[in-house]
């Protein structure tokens, strides 16, 4: 892998939260990439406690441990299943230890989901502690994990995004003024959780419902009709486009998670100035949203009939899953997960250096 010197990582994942699953398969599937790459790395669940009582550096191994394979279920863990998984530890969002297995490490590679993940919790933490780490800094996951403010941000950079109205705790769907139909999202989450299509003014308000399960606050946006792409982006760099396609009403968390869900075609059918095109828009929204120089990030577009492109969501910590987008991404542009973990932790590693 060009430079053979190697790294102690502390892979960071699960957590008590709806998305523990998917950052559980991510975590698990970045560690062995980085292990293959000649790495040592310690699994982390955050919400688990890690033994150090004989210190953290038999945590950090060069093959894959035993008892970490993690399935995606077809359903996110339910609420209640949290709530049991939080009163473990119920005063911290780090289980015991978790923070010695960082400080023993000379990189942390954050992969959990949610508001203490991805809306910059965590890497505020670390930030604290003076430990180095992959991904955006607290700013950057807190405007990108806010679908509300990365819209706006995006909108005054100058890229088109769907129309939007935002029903704050109390309001009805009567500040909806634009006709449907419309898309229903929780303004903070991931995977699609609490996501639903809405065709007429009784279904906006069941879906406003369904989606204030996951927050009070609920983002009504104009769906757009058309195709879907995804593309990772590195710094400065756009990796190639994938193209999403599902026989399901829209691309959720089943579609997402579930081999032979979707067809997912990378990389995908366009001539090159819609490639060209595309790229130069994530490469600006991943710059708009602070998602750092030296980070990765996965931008979602939507283009509509006329051949306009619409910026959906920036996810500044990409899922790496077996069925996610972000490797089939890098795959695309020539680098299997091996060699992109390789180089987002070296990326890493060299912008704390400089």
């Amino acid at each position: 892998m060009g430079n053979v010197v190697s790294m102690r990582i502390a892979m960071l994942m699960g957590g008590a939260n709806t998305e523990r699953d998917v950052s559980l398969a991510s975590g698990v599937e970045v560690a062995s990439a980085l292990r293959r790459a000649g790495h040592n790395v310690a699994n982390v669940d955050l919400a688990m406690e890690v033994d150090t009582s004989d210190g953290v550096d038999g945590l950090f191994v060069s093959t894959d441990p035993p008892g970490w394979e993690v399935d995606v279920e077809h359903e996110p863990p339910t609420h209640e299943e949290i709530r049991q998984l939080r009163a473990r530890h119920p005063h911290t969002v780090f289980a015991p230890g978790v923070i010695d297995v960082c400080q023993g490490a000379d990189l942390v590679y954050p992969l959990v989901y949610s508001d203490a993940g991805e809306g910059g919790y965590i890497q505020a933490v670390l930030e604290l502690c003076d430990l180095p780490y992959v991904g955006p800094t607290p700013l950057g996951c807190a405007v990108s994990f806010d679908k509300l403010t990365a819209k706006r941000l995006c909108r005054d950079g100058g890229l088109a995004t769907p129309e939007w109205r935002v029903l704050e705790d109390g309001d009805t769907t009567d500040v909806v003024d634009f006709d449907g139909p419309w898309v229903v999202k929780p303004v903070r989450g991931g995977s699609t959780i609490g996501v639903t299509l809405a065709n007429d003014r009784d279904d906006l308000a069941a879906a406003v419902e369904s989606s204030r399960r996951y927050g009070t606050e609920a983002m009504v946006e104009r769906r757009i009709v058309g195709r879907e792409f995804s593309l990772g982006v590195i710094g400065d760099e756009a990796l190639a486009v994938v193209e999403i396609n599902t026989d399901r009403e829209l691309f959720d968390y089943v579609a997402k998670y579930q081999h032979g869900a979707a067809d997912e075609v990378c990389p995908a059918p366009q001539n090159d100035d819609e490639r060209d095109e595309l790229q130069r828009l994530a490469v600006t929204a991943h710059r708009i949203l602070s998602q750092g120089a030296h980070s990765p990030s996965r931008m979602d577009f939507l283009q509509d009939d006329d051949g306009r492109f619409y910026f959906l969501e920036c996810n500044g910590l990409p899922g790496m899953t077996s069925t996610s987008l972000f490797p089939k991404s890098a795959a695309g542009a020539g680098m299997d997960l091996s060699q992109v973990c390789d180089r987002i932790v070296r990326l890493a590693l060299s912008a704390r250096a400089a």
